[in-house]
């Protein structure tokens, strides 16, 4: 049956019969109640007598009899509130928590209700003629409360009227919901997954937020268009994920692809999609949907992953090439080479430094250079330089900007072949740094530090290498030397003892058979043969002074070295200059002996070789060291082709100054070039058992 409410004067009036409390204070009003009835019969149906009042309390008894019956079948509770905010009639099954509530105020019965104060504005305002409605919990359970004002009739407001709904089940299903979406969006945001859904009919798009801020990042205008995604990927990837979403459409496969997104910000991010094509019956795709992973961090490890494994590799292949005896060039084509694809950079350079011309030479080269350039430009080491600057580093050189440099002038060379970044390395060596090894980009480029420290790592094989080579051919020169000062120390014997037979010889000889014949005749001159033996005697002088000086053992090294300089000097017609400084305690016997022999070496071949006119010897003590200083304005000479002559034999002098010095735990130091005269400088140490 139909639920009516009656409105009509014909409305019945609600008086309370038995004086029971649920309808104290209501008398005589004009009800709107809920009439159960089959149907309202006609107007002209109706009886125009008016029932007596028995049966009208009857009627109305059994009508609020029936309105608890239908209400008690509801999950709903219906109350009557006077002004008073006291229920006077209550009625329903819903909020059984609440018990008996007729007759209470309603603050009594919201007592703990955190909406107490809410229901209660919402009442009288209903007392003040507005009607309305509110979601409150109510003894654990969510209600929704319809109120209105209940007039008599004369129109007053005397009361409200309440329903009350039980909506707990749907709260709960709501709350679920949300928290289910809370979830989700949660858990998408730690996924940094994403779903969407596309109309293929309307074209319409649907994002979730975390979808949305994998291709746009924090850009909230974007989004809305298919145009506004095509644009976010990748230059490089865009036609292959639009050929990918053609074959989705077309074949429903395949369903996974990656790709990379720009950002309005600039910054690429690496994206995994997941999509499935929905078809309608005629096989016509009519939706899309799918998910989106971010996924940069993965290819990120995967591209540091593979480039360290680039980079190991490359030192691996360099280190066990330097093993093979196959010289150093083919070591530094095959570096720079390796270099230049393992940072996938355009060019690369192994440099030789030469301090003698202060600059640095390209010993080899990767990449698109000027081959004729290369082959006769140097780079300069002069103060303030690149070249300068990185030689001088004890860690790699890293350019973010060559052209807008400030630490040092930028290289020429690379600023013509439109390098922007790079890497130097200077190549580390035991007296001075080899050279550098570079590492040059075109393009803006930041090195991320184990980029740097690999350019460092192959730059520390070739200095390796270099030195081990260098050490070879030391010790090949060295033993080329001993086997060379062995044969000329045995012809400097037979020299020495072939210049004393000839001495003795040739002048003793002589003066012995003049002193003999001048003996024999009985005549002779006794004055004669004084000069005779005199001469002997200052020739024997002179001979054993040249094999051993006297004043070397008597007078010391500062004696010594006056007498000499000068006798040889002025027997070669030498201007000379003598700077000798006092020493403080007397050095040891052999030290003496090493440097006075030095000394002696390097004047014979100033007065032999030099052809000069001026010769200077000086002998210092700095700190625990002694310092013999031989210089000479001559013609001067190439010092490496005379190493080498003296590694073979070729120049006793000088093999004979280095093996004296290197046994005293000295330094000889030759500085020489054409027509530049040449400076001997050897340190000799000073040992704790210096004489006084």
């Amino acid at each position: 049956m139909p639920i009516m409410l009656a409105r009509s004067a014909d409305d019945f009036n609600v008086r309370c019969l038995d004086s029971s409390p649920d309808c104290s204070g209501i008398d005589d009003v004009r009800c709107t109640s809920v009439t159960l009835m089959s149907r309202r019969r006609p107007a002209a149906a109706r009886s125009p007598v008016r029932s007596n009042p028995r049966s009208r309390a009857v009627g109305l008894k059994d009508s609020e009899a029936r309105l608890r019956l239908l209400a008690g079948q509801i999950p709903a509770r219906i109350g009557v509130i006077d002004p008073e905010l006291r229920i006077v009639w209550d009625a329903g099954a819903g909020f059984p928590e609440l018990g008996k509530i007729a007759g209470k105020r309603v603050a009594e019965v919201l007592d703990g209700s955190p909406d107490r104060e809410r229901i209660l504005e919402a009442l009288h305002k209903a007392l003040s003629g507005t009607s309305g409605q509110i979601e409150v919990a109510i003894a654990g359970r969510h209600a929704q409360i319809h109120l209105d004002p209940f007039r008599n009739k004369q129109g007053e407001i005397i009361g409200a009227v309440g329903v009350g709904l039980d909506i707990t089940d749907r709260v709960r299903a709501e709350n679920a919901l949300r928290k289910s979406e809370r979830l989700l969006r949660q858990a998408e945001a730690l996924g940094h997954t994403g779903s969407w859904e596309q109309d293929l009919l309307t074209g319409e798009i649907f994002n979730t937020t975390e979808n949305l801020r994998l291709w746009f990042g924090d850009d909230q205008s974007k989004g809305k268009r298919l145009e506004d995604y095509v644009e976010a990927v990748h230059p490089d990837d865009r036609a292959q994920v639009l050929q990918w979403r053609q074959q989705l459409l077309d074949q429903g496969r395949p369903s996974d692809v990656e790709f990379r997104i720009v950002w309005p910000d600039g910054s690429v991010h690496w994206n995994f999609g997941r999509a499935t094509v929905i078809r309608g019956a005629a096989g016509k795709p009519v939706r899309l949907y799918g998910t989106n992973v971010d996924v940069t961090e993965r290819k990120r490890a995967e591209e540091e992953l593979a480039r360290r494994e680039r980079q190991q590799a490359a030192i691996a292949q360099l280190s066990l090439s330097a093993l093979r005896p196959e010289g150093l060039q083919p070591l530094f084509d095959e570096a720079v080479a390796l270099v230049a694809k393992t940072l996938r950079i355009e060019h690369c350079m192994v440099m030789e430094a030469h301090p003698e011309d202060s600059a640095l030479r390209f010993r080899a080269a990767a990449g698109p250079w000027k081959e004729d350039l290369i082959a006769r430009v140097t780079v300069s080491m002069a103060p303030g330089f690149m070249g300068w600057f990185s030689m001088k580093a004890e860690a790699p050189v890293v350019i973010a900007d060559l052209p807008s440099e400030t630490r040092f002038v930028p290289c020429e060379i690379l600023l013509g072949h439109g390098v922007k970044s790079g890497i130097n390395v200077p190549i580390s060596g035991r007296e001075r740094p080899f050279g550098v090894l570079g590492a040059h980009s075109t393009r803006p480029r930041t090195f991320s530090p184990d980029e740097v420290n690999f350019v460092w790592a192959m730059a520390n094989v070739l200095a390796t290498s270099i030195e081990q080579t260098r050490a070879t051919s030391e010790l090949a020169e060295k033993r080329e030397q001993l086997q060379a000062l062995s044969r000329k120390l045995i012809e400097a014997q037979e020299a020495e003892r072939r210049a004393v037979a000839r001495e003795l010889h040739d002048d003793f000889g002589q003066v012995l058979t003049a002193l003999k014949l001048n003996l024999q005749r009985h005549e002779g001159d006794q004055a004669e043969s004084i000069a005779l033996v005199d001469g002997a005697i200052e020739r024997m002088r002179d001979l054993a002074q040249d094999l051993r000086p006297p004043l070397l053992d008597e007078l010391g090294l500062e004696a010594s070295l006056r007498w000499f300089v000068e006798r040889e000097a002025r027997r070669a017609g030498l201007e000379f200059h003598l700077g000798l400084a006092p020493l403080e305690r007397r050095p040891p016997p052999s030290l003496e002996t090493t440097c006075f022999r030095v000394a002696q070496e390097a004047l014979t071949n100033v007065i032999r070789h030099a052809q000069a006119r001026r010769v200077e010897v000086e002998l210092r003590a700095e700190g625990d060291q002694l310092q013999l200083t031989v210089r000479d304005e001559g013609k001067g000479f190439d010092v490496a082709a005379a190493r080498k002559r003296a590694a073979r034999g070729g120049s006793q002098g000088l093999l004979s100054m280095q093996e004296r010095v290197a046994l005293a735990g000295g330094e000889l130091e030759i500085d020489s070039a054409k027509d530049r005269g040449t400076t001997v400088r050897a340190r000799l140490p000073l040992a704790d058992g210096a004489r006084s």
